[in-house]
């Protein structure tokens, strides 16, 4: 019901073009759709008579190979399930796990989760959204990092959950767990995301952002040579293929703090660090290519004079190495062996470096050939010791024979032919039939009507006349197609490379679908009486003008081009094809398919203006025009529905106000008879095309890029942001308040607020309260309020002060607030002093005047 009430507040706004606001503060509804029947607090309900899920929770200590981690493990009963801690919004509610502050360890990494989520896309009650679901049990894990001095045996770990358990209903379960020192679970890789920053060896160092690193499967090889500090792990994307496939080995080493490992180079090094070879050993029937790192290179001077620069990964590298299955390879099992020649080194905070000797880990795995695979499943690499020396001989044999991976991705036309083997002229022919079955696409269907009324009305034309109205619609139809094959021709031509239009792609443009949602909503408004289009034998004047007034070439010919445009979000049989045949062609291929499909999109009006008895069969001029018109007015607002559906939910209020205010525009500019004098017709008009202008830049004025630079609330976020010593201005806002919405547009996010925020440091937090969030409602509750809009400040250096402001605010009143709390610099506002209340709990604003 509330964001109802907003749309239409807002839509009223917008139309209006006012920008004062009267409305209450908007109260939250703390609604979950997917509650079920558990019941609400203190009300009862349906429920179980004891918790479906039961949480513990333990840690293990540190060791050589992995951080101190953390595991919380929900054990499910049957039948029931949870979701995960990832499940993306817009669907069912995530579990939450929160840890209590404490100085005796902090987290370093991310909570992951064995096993992984069930994911599926539920779009009967979550449209697009991925549903990700836990049953029987599941332990998340995160890696921790415990302070000096603390004794695990001794430290506990406190925490508190939230979840919801659904089987045919949910019920929302929230507790607290307490994690000590225990033997630990099983669990999936670690990721750290806080490790230690390098220490360069000179003076100078510059780092390559690498790839984000891929997800290491659970399946992965895992090996740790004695007397090394690198773990390695190792597995292929998938260990059953079929002839023709690509596939990947990984290759993960993991080090301790401080540590790296040298990057990858064909042979070693005759001086100083050794570099890492990976060389795969020739197989039967298998094509392999280069190594390649996916991780971050740090490159730094060496210390040693001669030694030149230094090439490492630090803490985590990753090698993918690319190879590719013979087609004529015959289905059995084989195995694919290799090695990896490292040197791990470690630099300490001091500067200090010091190197293990060289090293080797050598790797096999067995990969299975089968023809009929349909399911691909990681598998993990056997690793054992080897020697340096073994793969420096390897690599010089195998290394300079590796090239780069091309870009072989074999694509598969389902249900169609190899477009290579139809050839040009056979796409030629493709794209004169999916031209002419373009004219059935609901797209066009429309405008399809109307120039069936044209060739009633060309009745008793001449034929040359016929010929050369429909020739007129050619020419707008094939017109539009030359200039998307001149769009799509543009990289081709050295004109342009981030310009070119593929067929559909303006589309993907919102001015675009705007425009055309405007332009085909005005054509209806015309059909139906609202105006007339002020072009001869358009279908948009009254019946009795309209059966006596004959079609004009500029109706035809703008009828051709707005078939064409609304043909555009439509690909129908053989287009795809087609049109994916014309990448990488050149121009005249180009441009031949675009105009062969405008052709057959053209064929049936150039057949019927050669033979116009072909269309006797419709009635000749009349009053059922009228009717016909009227009708296809509504399959135009079908079309207009189907366009907004096309809009991001951003954009669907502002294209509704101008849509109304372009009906207002059409209505006022249509209502005087043609008797009436130039001057009061264009009058009207321009009174209306004006409010409609004003209105869509007041409605997409509002839809901006946010001024001030954002950070979530978290009531930790809070107490860093005034722990700075700076001024916090914290706005408590949602989608669903529309006040709120206001004042964010019109006070807060503005230019003016923007200046002094960045002049004095002042730390900015939104509390998003568009979704049920409990410490929101604390915070709120601490501010003595149970709605919203409001916007506290928090004084710079009086951390038991906050200034308040409730309901609408103006700009003013926000600059004074920031002038109050200590951010006067560059402030129109700064000599403004605050007058305290006698209320007990914070300050209002209160003028100095």
């Amino acid at each position: 019901m509330m964001p109802r009430i907003a749309c239409s507040i807002r839509l009223a706004l917008l139309l209006l073009c006012a920008l004062s606001l009267g409305t209450r503060p908007a109260v939250s509804q703390d609604f979950d759709p997917s509650f079920g029947y558990g019941g609400l607090d203190g009300i009862g309900g349906v429920s179980e008579p004891e918790d479906p899920v039961s949480f513990a929770a333990q840690f293990t200590a540190a060791t050589d190979d992995r951080p101190a981690v953390l595991m919380v493990t929900a054990t499910i009963e049957p039948e029931w399930h949870i979701y995960s801690i990832t499940q993306p919004k817009g669907g069912t509610k995530p579990t939450k796990l929160e840890l209590a502050e404490s100085k005796q360890f902090r987290p370093i990494g991310k909570w992951a989760a064995i096993p992984k989520p069930h994911s599926y896309v539920d779009n009967d009650l979550y449209k697009g959204v991925r549903i990700e679901e836990h049953e029987e049990t599941v332990t998340w894990y995160l890696p921790i990092e415990i302070a000096e001095g603390v004794d695990p045996a001794t430290l506990e770990i406190k925490g508190t959950y939230s979840t919801q358990a659904c089987k045919q209903s949910c019920l929302q379960l929230d507790g607290k767990f307490v994690a000590k020192l225990g033997s630990g679970v099983p669990i999936g890789p670690i990721e750290v995301t806080d490790p230690a920053s390098a220490v360069a060896l000179g003076e100078s160092s510059t780092k390559s952002k690498g790839p984000k690193l891929p997800e290491q499967p659970a399946e992965a090889g895992v090996f740790s040579a004695e007397g090394s500090v690198v773990t390695w792990y190792g597995w292929l994307d998938r260990g059953r293929v079929r002839p023709g496939d690509r596939v990947f080995l990984y290759l993960r080493a993991e080090l301790p703090d401080h540590w790296h490992v040298n990057a990858y180079e064909e042979q070693k090094a005759e001086l100083g660090n050794q570099p890492t070879l990976i060389v795969p050993k020739e197989t039967t029937g298998v094509q392999y290519y280069q190594p390649e790192a996916r991780a971050m290179v740090v490159e730094t001077p060496s210390a040693v004079e001669g030694f030149g620069n230094l090439r490492y990964h630090e803490k985590t590298a990753v090698w993918v190495v690319p190879f590719d299955v013979s087609e004529d390879v015959g289905a059995g099992e084989f195995e694919l062996n290799g090695i990896v020649g490292y040197q791990a080194c470690e630099l300490t905070e001091a500067g200090v470096g010091s190197c293990e000797l060289e090293s080797a880990v050598e790797f096999t795995t067995k990969l299975t050939v089968d023809p009929q695979a349909t399911s691909f499943e990681p598998i993990g690499l056997t690793f054992s010791r080897g020697t340096y020396d073994q793969a420096a001989e390897l690599a010089a044999v195998v290394a300079p024979t590796l090239k780069p991976a091309p870009n072989n991705l074999r694509i598969i036309e389902f249900g169609g032919e190899d477009t290579a083997k139809i050839g040009f002229v056979g796409m030629l022919g493709l794209a004169l039939v999916g031209g002419l079955i373009l004219n059935l696409m609901p797209c066009v269907l429309p405008v399809i009507g109307l120039k069936l009324m044209s060739f009633a009305k060309q009745g008793g034309e001449s034929r040359s006349r016929v010929f050369l109205l429909n020739l007129a619609y050619v020419a707008g139809l094939l017109g539009v197609f030359l200039f998307l094959a001149t769009l799509a021709s543009l990289p081709q031509l050295g004109l342009s490379t981030t310009t070119d239009y593929d067929w559909g792609e303006l589309n993907t443009e919102t001015w675009f679908k705007v425009f055309m949602t405007v332009l085909v909503f005005t054509m209806a408004l015309s059909f139906l009486g609202v105006w007339e289009i002020p072009i001869p034998g358009f279908a948009g004047s009254s019946t009795a003008a309209e059966m006596a007034s004959r079609e004009g070439y500029s109706g035809a010919f703008f009828k051709g081009i707005l078939t064409t445009i609304l043909a555009t979000p439509c690909s129908g049989p053989f287009l795809g094809p087609v049109f994916g045949y014309t990448i990488g062609q050149d121009v005249f291929t180009t441009f031949m398919i675009f105009f062969f499909v405008g052709l057959g999109m053209a064929l049936p009006y150039l057949v019927i203006g050669a033979f116009p008895s072909l269309v006797q069969w419709i009635p000749k001029p009349g009053a059922w025009m009228d009717t016909f018109k009227q009708a296809m007015a509504f399959m135009l607002l079908g079309t207009v529905v189907y366009l907004l559906s096309t809009l991001n939910e951003d954009y669907f209020i502002p294209t509704m106000a101008l849509l109304v205010a372009c009906w207002f525009a059409c209505w006022l500019g249509g209502r005087l008879p043609i008797t009436a004098s130039g001057f009061s017709r264009g009058f009207s008009w321009f009174v209306g095309i004006s409010v409609a202008a004003a209105v869509g830049f007041v409605g997409f004025g509002m839809e901006k890029e946010h001024e001030l630079p954002w950070q979530e609330f978290t009531p930790s976020q809070l107490a860093e942001a005034q722990a700075t010593g700076k001024p916090v201005l914290l706005e408590f806002t949602a989608n669903w308040c529309p006040t709120c919405k206001f004042n964010l547009a019109t006070a807060i996010d503005v230019a003016a607020v923007k200046q002094v925020v960045e002049a004095n440091g002042v730390q900015a937090i939104k509390a998003d309260w568009t979704d049920e969030n409990a410490e929101i409602e604390a915070s709120l509750e601490q501010l003595n309020s149970r709605s919203i809009p409001l916007l506290a400040i928090y004084p710079a250096g009086r951390s038991n002060e906050v200034i308040v402001l409730r309901d609408t605010v103006t700009k003013t009143q926000v600059l004074q607030a920031l002038a109050a709390a200590g951010a006067r610099e560059n402030n129109p506002e700064e000599s403004f002093q605050l007058k305290q209340t006698s209320e007990p709990k914070g300050d209002r604003l209160a003028s100095n005047d």
